[in-house]
């Protein structure tokens, strides 16, 4: 489920002082409160909901925001699709945002159904990352580290490193049901010739390494 970040922006409205001989004009500004911008990277599926307090323009929503993306330190402009209902805009985009640091701009331009604009551009950055294989599965609480997994043309070796004070206790550790041969912390097994039970993704690992301490 795509997570939404509130993100609200008060807009006031300026009104001169009415008189007789005077016609009424007005303005609007934008403020957002520190706390509702992200403080943390957010996840590749964010979905940004912006609340005005007056209903949005559609045709403007969609000329006046805009998403970019920090690439080799050039700001690109990354595809969304603004869609608008009465005073909320949601920032939809059709692909998930890779890592990396990105600004949403709201113009100055964008107007209201009233057809009243921002007196200022409104502009925030936000850091998109999305946690690694390694980072989403769970491993024996014995390892050092997730295991790796080295592919070549002719071989494909698994990898795993144990705790340095745990390694000496250990009797056998076997990885997908096969015995793994150890060298000082390290344990491994290796498939040779494009063996079709070599693992290609660490998710195949899940589950499938068996730690045997020795007898005390």
């Amino acid at each position: 489920m795509k997570k939404v970040l509130l993100l609200i922006l008060s807009i006031f409205l300026l009104i001169s002082t009415p008189l007789s001989v005077l016609a009424t004009t007005s303005k609007i500004t934008a403020k957002a409160s520190s706390s509702n911008l992200p403080s943390a990277p957010v996840l590749s599926d964010k979905v940004w909901t912006i609340v005005f307090s007056k209903k949005v323009n559609q045709n403007s929503a969609k000329q006046n925001i805009t998403l970019w993306n920090l690439v080799n330190n050039q700001w690109n402009q990354f595809d969304i699709q603004p869609i608008v209902n009465d005073n909320k805009v949601l920032i939809n985009h059709t692909l998930p945002f890779p890592n990396g640091q990105y600004k949403l701009k709201i113009s100055k331009n964008i107007r209201s159904v009233e057809n009243k604009s921002m007196i200022d551009d409104f502009s925030f950055n936000f850091v998109v990352q999305t946690p690694s294989i390694e980072d989403e599965l769970i491993w024996p609480s014995e390892l050092n580290d997730s295991p790796l997994i080295i592919n070549n043309n002719d071989a494909t070796l698994v990898s795993i490193r144990i705790k340095h004070d745990i390694y000496p206790k250990i009797k056998s550790v076997s990885i997908l049901g096969i015995e793994a041969h150890q060298s000082y912390d390290i344990w491994e097994i290796c498939f040779y010739n494009n063996d079709p039970e070599a693992p290609k993704t660490l998710q195949e690992l899940q589950g499938k390494i068996m730690i045997t301490y020795k007898e005390s």
